[in-house]
């Protein structure tokens, strides 16, 4: 339904392996590691969009916040 809550996606740098990790709240495995922040926010991007009705908040690397992106779901997807 259009009540259900969003699905928050986060992109953060992991200080422990020194990668970034595109990661699904709630979900214990990240869905992607990857060497740049670049690299992972796409393919989250991609995810979130696909998933629809989610938000990603990609996280900087040395200083706290987060950029907020909202994905909801697109009844007419454009052709590509």
């Amino acid at each position: 339904s259009a009540m259900s809550k969003r699905t928050i996606m986060t992109v953060k740098y992991d200080e422990k392996s020194e990668q970034w990790k595109g990661q699904v709240a709630g979900k214990e495995r990240a869905s992607f590691t990857g060497d740049t922040k670049a690299q992972i926010v796409q393919k989250m991007t991609k995810k979130a969009k696909e998933e629809g009705n989610s938000q990603l908040r990609i996280y900087k690397k040395d200083t706290p916040g987060y950029e907020e992106r909202t994905y909801d779901n697109d009844p007419f997807p454009p052709r590509g």
